[in-house]
């Protein structure tokens, strides 16, 4: 039986071709899980579980939440998008959320790094320091 290590190595190199230029391509993706389950190799299950995390995390950290509390106009959003991609790179997928508590300002979050420059965070930094 594979173990748990020699098994993570080789979805991590799987996972390694799927990516094109650092760009998930979906269809490499779809190619690895229908091996996968057509081979069905000792410890799929644990493969496919692995693939799975990997893939999520790779989508988690090449998505782009923009939280504004008004729609914002296309060239403003476009200017922003600008920015990001030339801090972090192409291959992100941009979500705009319109969410009327953040009272005014922006908050951009691009995986698990967050820019918050928003009325609501302020207010919620001067109510910890009181």
């Amino acid at each position: 039986m594979k173990s748990i290590k020699e098994i993570r190595s080789k979805i991590r190199s799987l996972y390694k071709a799927c990516l094109v230029q650092g760009v998930l391509d979906e269809s490499r993706v779809h190619m690895v899980v229908n091996d996968i389950l057509s081979k069905r190799p000792r410890g799929w299950t644990v493969m496919l579980a692995e693939f799975k995390r990997l893939i999520r995390r790779n989508i988690e950290q090449h998505t782009v939440t923009i939280t504004t509390a008004i729609p914002l106009e296309s060239s403003d959003l476009n200017r922003i998008k600008d920015i990001v991609i030339s801090k972090h790179g192409p291959g992100l997928n941009f979500v705009h959320i319109v969410d009327p508590s953040v009272i005014a300002g922006l908050r951009v979050q691009v995986g698990s790094s967050v820019l918050d420059g928003t009325i609501q965070a302020r207010l919620e930094t001067l109510l910890e320091k009181f």
